[in-house]
């Protein structure tokens, strides 16, 4: 599984020179994914689309996104019957199906918490996942993820942006984080969601300010040893420590790590050791052996301007 780079999200001017002599190692990968958007026939369902992408590789906060705009949605009466639509990373199952009783071994752990807030479609091909989810009575489906994934034609497309490491180092995959040109993917964003951060976004679409908000049913200067397999572990570091909590240990793995029963064992050991509480994610907890003794921060997403986001995502159904 995935690791991010620590010099992807080096600033640029602190990059060792080797790095910026490589960066037409980018450029190649820039060209190839402009020319498959280029290319590529998007085809349309019957139901509007709205995409919750982003424009670097790794975590930035799509699937909290996702979850929080249903919600809005719903609420705002745009949508009676939404469905999520997602490719499941980390699953065995091509697709296209809806979550029941699967586990994130079957459909990946993003998956399973987006089918606990909305009926969620796994597919790897995206265009027969929309239409399952189409012909299935759905009025609107919120793809999480695939801004990058041209064969699906989208009514409306979302960037989201973590305000604390933005675009990184503003170098393309592999010697920075992002996909795609930042230009490239901004001409077909409807909006941006940048979430947190002190930092001003300038670009030219409309951005809402989104903030993180954790909560745990440990209290703050409870001694803790957290652990999680993100695509960037040091923002649930930092959630820790902001929640005020005494983070006496921490280990990370790859994103999306599917936990073994003797790594399980091996942190609880760690966490007994220095008399402290066991702490991971939501997300992490679905690919856990066994969720005993183990705490969890669980995060939800706000938005500061909901009614204009609303106005921006409003779409015939």
């Amino acid at each position: 599984m995935f690791k991010t780079p620590t010099f992807w999200y080096t600033p640029w001017d602190k990059l060792n020179p080797a790095f910026h002599l490589l960066s037409p190692l980018g450029r190649v990968y820039g060209a190839v994914t402009k020319w498959r958007l280029a290319h590529t026939k998007a085809t349309k369902v019957s139901v509007p689309v709205i995409c919750v992408g982003n424009l670097v590789a790794g975590g930035s906060g799509k699937t909290p996104t996702a979850l929080a705009l249903v919600t809005l949605l719903k609420d705002a009466g745009i949508t009676k019957n939404p469905c999520f639509l997602t490719r499941g990373y980390g699953g065995r199952m091509i697709g296209p199906l809806f979550v029941s009783k699967h586990t994130y071994v079957d459909v990946g752990d993003e998956a399973l918490l987006l089918s606990r807030v909305a009926p969620t479609v796994v597919s790897q091909e995206r265009v027969p996942g929309a239409q399952l989810a189409a012909a299935s009575g759905h009025d609107l489906i919120i793809m999480d993820d695939g801004f990058q994934n041209p064969s699906l034609y989208k009514d409306k497309g979302l960037i989201v942006v973590d305000g604390r490491t933005l675009f990184g180092n503003n170098y393309l995959i592999p010697i920075g984080p992002l996909r795609e040109e930042i230009a490239d993917g901004m001409k077909r964003a409807d909006a941006v969601i940048k979430i947190g951060g002190e930092t001003s976004l300038h670009v030219d679409k409309p951005v809402i300010n989104a903030k993180l908000e954790a909560s745990s049913d440990l209290k703050a200067g409870d001694r803790v040893f957290g652990f999680c397999g993100l695509g960037q572990p040091e923002k649930f570091r930092q959630t820790l420590m902001d929640l005020g909590f005494d983070v006496i240990g921490f280990q990370h793995f790859p994103d999306h790590h599917p936990y073994l029963a003797y790594e399980l064992k091996t942190l609880h050991e760690k966490a007994f050791e220095h008399k402290a509480h066991l702490v991971t994610t939501e997300k992490d907890l679905c690919r856990l052996p066994s969720p005993e003794n183990i705490h969890i921060v669980k995060v939800k997403l706000t938005f500061e301007e909901p009614q204009k986001l609303v106005d921006l995502m409003k779409v015939s159904v």
